[in-house]
């Protein structure tokens, strides 16, 4: 599995250094873009999307890269990432509630947003930092 993060990292992000870099340019876009104070739901769904497809087009590449043999491992690693997320997504949500952020309301969509954007920013942080 360690293999497949590396290779995921390798063919993703030039290098780690500038892998931390990216994220936290993307971090400081955002907040940059919610102290503006207008929008601000605009600028949690846009950090998402970004964040999101970072590790879709990371994947894709991936698997062109992959071969044969080594597609089953790549796709049990992909499922039990998969899995996962939607484990932490769906804990976000409550916890979202249990903050007092009423559902329906805006407030409460762009703190569930900024909740899973920073699972997937945890993630991307883990991934690189078990590299060597």
């Amino acid at each position: 599995m360690k293999y497949f993060f590396l290779i995921f990292l390798c063919s993703s992000f030039i290098c780690k250094a500038q892998t931390f870099e990216l994220i936290n340019q993307l971090e400081k876009t955002n907040q940059d873009c919610l102290d503006k104070g207008i929008d601000m739901l605009a600028c949690s769904k846009n950090h998402y999307k970004i964040l999101d497809s970072l590790m879709n087009s990371a994947y894709e590449n991936l698997k062109r890269q992959v071969k044969d043999n080594n597609r089953k491992d790549l796709d049990y690693t992909q499922k039990s990432w998969l899995k996962k997320r939607t484990k932490l997504f769906a804990n976000a949500y409550v916890e979202t509630k249990k903050e007092g952020f009423e559902e329906g309301t805006k407030d409460f969509e762009m703190t569930y947003i900024d909740k899973k954007s920073q699972i997937i920013i945890t993630y991307l942080r883990l991934m690189v930092k078990s590299t060597k």
